[in-house]
């Protein structure tokens, strides 16, 4: 199978791609191309990816499916204009300003652009040990290089990362009753070297600053769903997260920085009862939380911040849901109250 496409300020996108399958081995893989001039000077962009999955059986209860992915992302940052620019030619890019004592080159003259590649890759493996119990688990990374000309700096990234997560699920009951028991665990691990230096008309000039950031994330969990006479069922889970940062600053002077956030407990509560053939009606309440992100940690500032605290949500949320018209049609209507504590903005 394959696309094209043309359109305006010189856009241009292709893919090709497939599934195969030989005996019991089968995937796919897709390869796409875009790119574009864009309006503005200093506008232009291309993107090249490439995927590839495949699933593998080891044995009749157990397989094998890797996946792999590379992207290839380039574009121009062409910078803000204000009101006069904008009326005089809203198509240039930010424009060098000078004054009698200083000059501030503009987004042209610096080749101002972001650059990311990226490879992720990971395997799944499934095995059912009886008709009660099967695991399923994974492997996964990923290799980032980040590369980033801005007007006022130039600056280097590589983060590669690495997860595993594995879940295993147990199936039991008698006549009208059925339970689903599920537990696991999930370990993140994220390793970012990050360098600033001056642009010096695209080209990497002194150093301002080196850093590394190292960021772990630990979660174990457990979800329990009791389904009665296929009408009913009540699903109790509980997660335990823990996660750290820690930060190293070695140019232009040793800085040594950790912070260990408090362990978070989430849990979650859902029930649903089926009224009929084509209505059903369901509640449900959850907690979750999420870490500041190395962005939000490590902003442009260059300064670690070590009083950010994870974001915490909590949901409420009932609704009904069916079909109607012999099943043509789907709704659902929900009515949820969400409360965010610890926004990071």
């Amino acid at each position: 199978r394959g696309s094209a496409m043309i359109g305006s300020f010189g856009l241009q996108q292709y893919s090709v791609g497939g599934d195969f399958r030989r005996e019991q081995v089968s995937g796919g893989a897709n390869l796409s191309l875009l790119s574009s001039e864009g309006y503005r000077d200093q506008s232009g962009m291309s993107r090249k990816a490439f995927n590839l999955d495949f699933k593998v059986p080891l044995s009749d209860k157990s397989s094998l499916a890797p996946v792999l992915l590379i992207t290839d992302l380039f574009y121009e940052t062409p910078g803000g204009l204000n009101k006069a620019q904008f009326e005089a030619d809203p198509s240039q890019a930010r424009p060098p300003v000078s004054t009698p004592t200083s000059y501030f080159p503009g987004a042209s003259e610096q080749k101002a652009s972001v650059h990311n590649r990226a490879i992720f890759f990971g395997v799944a493996h499934e095995l059912e040990w009886n008709e009660r119990w099967n695991t399923a688990s994974s492997i996964y990374g990923a290799l980032i290089d980040f590369e980033n000309p801005a007007i006022r700096n130039y600056e280097q990234r590589e983060e590669p990362n690495f997860g595993g997560r594995s879940v295993t699920r147990v199936t039991s009951g008698k006549g009208l009753f059925k339970n689903i028991s599920s537990f696991g665990a999930e370990f993140q691990l994220l390793d970012a070297s990050i360098v600033v230096a001056q642009n010096e008309r695209g080209k990497k000039g002194s150093l301002v600053s080196q850093d590394n950031l190292l960021s772990k994330l630990f979660s174990v969990f457990a979800q329990h769903e009791i389904l009665y006479n296929e009408n009913s069922n009540v699903t109790v889970g509980l997660s335990a997260n823990f996660a750290g940062v820690y930060f190293r600053r070695s140019l232009p002077e040793i800085v040594d920085a950790r912070r260990d956030f408090k362990p978070v407990i989430s849990p979650r509560i859902a029930a649903l009862r089926k009224i009929s053939d084509g209505i059903s009606i369901y509640g449900t309440y959850s907690h979750g939380f999420s870490p500041p992100t190395i962005a939000e940690l490590y902003p442009s500032r260059q300064v670690f911040d070590t009083g950010l605290e994870p974001e915490r949500g909590r949901n409420f949320e009932t609704g009904v849901k069916g079909k109607a018209l012999r099943q043509k049609l789907r709704y659902e209507f929900a009515v949820y109250h969400f409360n965010l504590a610890e926004t990071i903005v």
